[in-house]
């Protein structure tokens, strides 16, 4: 597909970040980045990378929804329209359970509802791609972070939920979702995560499980959000672990 003008959820670094370079590389021509970073210093550094392309910021919480909804408002106003959105938003926070289930599943909910709103083609936009960033636990199960890969399991099951051909052909929006593998950002610091795991009775078989995982660079995970927008199929689920990127032929159980 052709993608002109993207907004990227918890762009300001990490995959976040990544996904934007990757997406300019493609001839992306207007790029919003949205994120909670209120520091000038680093807001004006993307200004200056990005410079080659119409650039937006925004700060805001994905878990407000009203300023959110202003925000990517905002954003669709100053574009005229967009063709992506990518919500790559996360925390990996298993002491404080609310916290990571309201910005990792109810924040990709409220990006993506209103995501629809400012795309659909039967409200005068011309449709595009909604990229939701889960994880590889989302695929399994994962004693060692519960609430996180239950709030990737959320995301996973509501994006798949999402796919429907006659919801397409009103609306013009695909979704997809992105499953990465352990990779190196601010996001995995074990170190930490031991410090606040959910069970801390259970803290050396947790540093046997987290310590034996290979990790991958970002770059890995903006090629597979490219690969996945280049094939274009409706309700796809890639995985990118390891260095390697792969859609992933789900088992669909008999729909209601």
């Amino acid at each position: 597909m052709t993608f002109t003008s993207a907004i990227v959820l918890g762009g300001v670094g990490g995959i976040g970040k990544e996904i934007c370079v990757q997406l300019i590389g493609k001839g992306l021509k207007n790029l919003a980045v949205i994120d909670v970073v209120d520091d000038v210093t680093v807001t004006t550094a993307l200004e200056a990378e990005f410079k080659n392309v119409n650039f937006l910021y925004k700060k805001c919480s994905v878990t407000d929804e009203s300023e959110l909804r202003k925000c990517m408002t905002a954003i669709k106003d100053e574009f005229e329209w967009v063709d992506v959105i990518v919500n790559s938003v996360g925390v990996l926070d298993e002491a404080s359970p609310k916290r990571t289930i309201d910005i990792n599943y109810g924040g990709v909910v409220n990006s993506t509802i209103i995501g629809i709103d400012l795309m659909r083609k039967d409200n005068g936009m011309r449709g595009g791609c909604i990229v939701n960033i889960a994880s590889i636990t989302a695929l399994g199960s994962h004693f060692w972070l519960p609430v996180y890969a239950g709030s990737k399991h959320a995301v996973l099951g509501f994006t798949r939920s999402l796919i429907n051909d006659a919801f397409f052909e009103k609306t013009g929006i695909k979704f997809m979702s992105i499953c990465p593998g352990v990779t190196n950002t601010p996001l995995v610091n074990f170190e930490r995560h031991f410090a606040n795991i959910l069970f801390p009775e259970m803290v050396d078989e947790v540093k046997s499980l987290g310590g034996s995982f290979a990790r991958q660079e970002v770059d890995i995970v903006g090629r597979c959000v490219i690969a996945a927008l280049e094939d274009g199929e409706n309700g796809s689920t890639w995985q990118c672990e390891n260095g390697r990127i792969e859609k992933l032929n789900l088992v669909e159980y008999p729909k209601f």
